[in-house]
């Protein structure tokens, strides 16, 4: 370490200022000093190394595909690709703090050779794939420092007297200094048991053989009418596959990174099993079952479950700096989440910078009814527009594929609009009474939106009462004039709270943040 390198190097200075007998003295304190250095050296490099193990092994869908012993650990292939080694039952070199898990998911340390554990401030626990791995290491001073922001900041680590803890002072700690107290294999079982100093117990599957690792599956999970999901897989000595089991209309595939399951448009509600085969390369044979639950709906989602939308049905709105409602959107879970079983999207200024929040499903749908209920929680006198649409998932240049505003509401308005943009009535100057309609809502309630996409007629409602109707006026010309595009292509559904269009008017920072919530969703095929 630099650090420590220096330090000696300013002790050396000094040597020609003292005796003999004294410079004797200093040069056996170097040495013991020196030594010390490189054992601390060793502790951090063990301490950080065990940080990442841990935090790898409690991921559910880890498996161990090979491992060795050493002297004092394991060092291990996870399915993940990644190398972890643990240690443990090395003795301390001086005072060296632990860093592990407690059961709630946070990182703690100890300072007393694992006897007692505090939570690690400002870190973000081990489940969150945002999260970073505590690190710690001496500081030029030779105190113990943690940081929880991979590595951009460092903190000193206190001691049980609220003082800075010293690495390099020659106190002694008994016992040993890893998380690991022990770790053994249960060979019949196929398992590897982690023993924890706090007394519990991490277990993780050993896999030598073909498997098939499918994230974020959950057996009975919902699939909805015409819908496809999506998993990312992991192939372990798998040299072939096939599908034995598909039931008629539903399509399912295997890829080396993903396999997909497609349902059907219309199928009875209830419960499917998909059956996979796959052969490892030593002709051993394994079977997986895969079990969906059907709804006849395209898509339903009340937001009670996670702190994010799922994934498998949403994704964030990307920015797009030349286009007025996305030139802000902050592509980030800060502005668009899950709270007490509601979406929130949050617009606001932060650290100088404007930020919008918006959620789009990531696939297309026709021939639909589309509900939703939300609430303009926070608003605000300028500056913001929330907004359900529709737009062509075949993202067709605009207004040539059409769009489908449910509602746009502005600022703290009691009002809000329901629009369709055509071809027909923006570029060649239709009749603006008949593309839209401004109508008088109570914004500080959860209001019940509706719109129906059919054959004659895009269909609006407000809390079941008919609103506004644009209908098909079959025009001879229709494919020059695009009056009605919306019975001819897939649409998506985008949800959003936006700054930066012209039409709500100018920003007001002191008004921010303005909030819509959305406590349901749900899009019904139409006959």
């Amino acid at each position: 370490m630099k650090t420590f390198k220096y330090l000696i190097c300013s002790v050396l200075f000094l040597i020609p200022l003292a005796s003999c007998n004294k410079t004797e003295g200093l040069n056996r304190d170097l040495d013991t000093l020196e030594s010390r250095i490189l054992a601390l050296e060793e502790s951090v490099t063990d301490i950080n190394n065990n940080a990442v193990a841990i935090k790898n092994l409690l991921d559910k869908d880890i498996v161990i595909t090979s491992f060795k012993q050493s002297e004092y650990g394991y060092e291990m292939t996870l399915s993940n690709g990644q190398t972890v080694t643990v240690v443990y039952g090395k003795e301390a070199p001086s005072l060296v703090p632990i860093i592990g898990i407690d059961g709630e998911g946070n990182w703690i340390a100890s300072i007393d050779g694992g006897k007692t554990f505090t939570k690690i401030e400002k870190s973000v626990g081990p489940y969150d794939n945002y999260g970073a791995t505590p690190q710690v290491k001496v500081d030029a001073d030779g105190y113990w420092t943690v940081s929880v922001d991979g590595g951009k900041t460092w903190a000193r680590l206190l001691g049980n007297n609220g003082l800075p803890l010293s690495a390099v002072d020659g106190r002694e700690v008994a016992g040993k200094y890893a998380f690991f107290s022990n770790v053994s294999v249960d060979e019949e079982a196929s398992l590897m048991v982690f023993h924890l100093v706090t007394g519990e117990e991490v277990t993780v599957p050993i896999v030598c053989g073909s498997t098939l690792i499918v994230k974020d599956y959950t057996p009975k999970e919902k699939i909805f009418s015409g819908s496809t999901l999506t998993f990312d897989v992991e192939l372990i000595d798998v040299a072939s596959a096939a599908w034995l089991v598909v039931p008629d209309g539903w399509e399912a595939k295997l890829g080396s990174t993903s396999m997909t399951i497609k349902a059907p448009a219309e199928y009875e509600d209830g419960e499917y099993s998909l059956l996979l085969t796959t052969i490892s390369r030593n002709g051993l044979a394994s079977q997986h079952e895969f079990i969906f639950t059907y709804e006849s709906y395209i898509l339903f989602d009340d937001f009670e479950e996670g702190t994010i939308p799922n994934p498998k049905y949403w994704e964030l709105c990307p920015r797009k700096y030349t286009t007025g409602w996305s030139m802000y959107m902050s592509e980030s879970y800060e502005n668009t989440y899950l709270e007490d079983g509601k979406l929130v999207l949050v617009a606001e200024k932060k650290n100088g910078v404007y930020w919008s929040a918006g959620l789009q499903t990531k696939f297309g749908f026709e021939k639909c009814r589309v509900e939703l209920s939300a609430k303009f929680t926070r608003m605000v006198t300028s500056g913001i527009n929330s907004a359900a649409w529709l737009f062509p998932y075949s993202r067709m240049t605009w207004p040539y594929g059409g769009e489908v505003d449910i509602f746009e509401h502005l600022n703290n308005m009691p009002n809000l609009w329901q629009t369709c943009h055509t071809h027909y009535s923006v570029d060649l100057g239709g009749d603006p009474n008949d593309k839209h309609r401004k109508v008088e809502i109570d914004p500080t309630i959860f209001n019940t939106y509706t719109m129906d996409l059919t054959k004659d007629a895009v269909i609006f409602y407000i809390n079941g009462k008919e609103t506004f109707r644009y209908a098909d006026k079959h025009f001879p010309d229709e494919e020059e004039k695009m009056q009605y595009p919306f019975y001819k292509s897939d649409f998506y559904l985008l949800m959003d709270c936006c700054l930066g269009t012209e039409w709500p008017g100018p920003i007001k920072d002191e008004d921010l943040p303005g909030i819509m919530e959305v406590d349901w969703v749900k899009i019904s095929k139409l006959d």
